[in-house]
């Protein structure tokens, strides 16, 4: 009986030295045959990764540039000007995409970028291949097909801001089943020879789950009301509270659209954070914008 459980026993001492053995080795790679980026950093496991004899962490960056997006030919070329016309009809929406543009990292890859996450989903079956992707820290864009002659300037710009508005998707946390197909759609909208009004554009950001933005009008209607305070205040005439009260008055006033009565709620709270809190400076700043 006794060398019935001393045999199992030990039988049991093998296969847990096995398994541990097998579970430690998953986490790396014995070859160089994974060379593809995956940028959104996989699952959290603690797995250390390598790349033939090199450690992945560092391998990860080899070859990669980081860029200034906005130094770009093609940007100041293709992107630039067409975030101009959306701020000519919603113009906080081009501050929005101009935001990932400065505050993520952005990089030219020369290794393929293998994250399936980054493959788009279709109706359409046809081979594609993963030319850029992003996490909440970084975009990566294949410079080898981003440097090909036979890519247009049109395409290579598609790609910045398609990243810029996946980008503005992730920041929003609004991401949804219907995001992927709805970024498509404006990136298309956006390229076609002319944009909608200001009106058709607003409602379809909305549509496509981009949020509620003023348009440019609307902001106009806020612009000029706030120009108001800043001449009162500054002057020393009036205090930050009475126009806190008249925005809140607004901000409920049937007269005014929607959009326009948020927009009076939103520089109200504004206000309300300037009176509340702000120092000598950030009244200076504040009149002098």
């Amino acid at each position: 009986m006794k060398s019935r459980i001393g045999t199992i026993l030990a039988l049991f001492v093998v296969l847990a030295s096995f398994a541990n053995s097998f579970a430690a080795g998953t986490g790396s790679s014995s070859s160089s045959t994974k060379t593809s980026i995956k940028s959104d950093g996989g699952d959290l496991s603690g797995g250390g990764n390598a790349v033939g004899n090199q450690l992945f962490d560092f391998y990860e960056n080899e070859g990669t540039r980081e860029i200034t997006l906005e130094k770009l030919v093609v940007f100041k070329a293709v992107v630039a000007p067409i975030l101009n016309a959306v701020a000519s009809k919603v113009p906080s929406f081009k501050y929005q995409l101009l935001k990932i543009a400065k505050t993520k990292k952005w990089y030219f890859e020369s290794k393929p970028i293998g994250d399936n996450d980054c493959l788009n989903e279709s109706m359409i079956k046809v081979d594609k291949v993963i030319v850029g992707c992003q996490d909440n820290y970084e975009v990566r864009i294949f410079q080898p097909w981003f440097d090909r002659n036979d890519v247009t300037p049109e395409h290579k710009g598609g790609l910045i801001m398609h990243e810029l508005l996946v980008g503005f998707i992730l920041q929003e946390k609004i991401l949804d089943k219907s995001s992927e197909k709805n970024i498509r759609r404006m990136n298309r909208l956006l390229f076609t020879e002319k944009l909608p009004g200001e009106k058709e554009f607003q409602l379809i950001l909305n549509n496509y789950n981009f949020g509620h933005f003023m348009t440019a009008s609307e902001e106009n209607v806020i612009n000029v009301e706030i120009e108001q305070v800043k001449h009162s205040v500054c002057a020393g005439n009036d205090a930050l509270s009475s126009f806190v009260d008249a925005f809140l008055s607004k901000s409920m006033d049937g007269r005014y659209s929607s959009s326009i009565r948020h927009g009076f709620y939103k520089k109200a709270l504004y206000l309300k954070r300037l009176e509340t809190y702000a120092d000598d400076s950030e009244i200076r700043k504040f009149c002098e914008e």
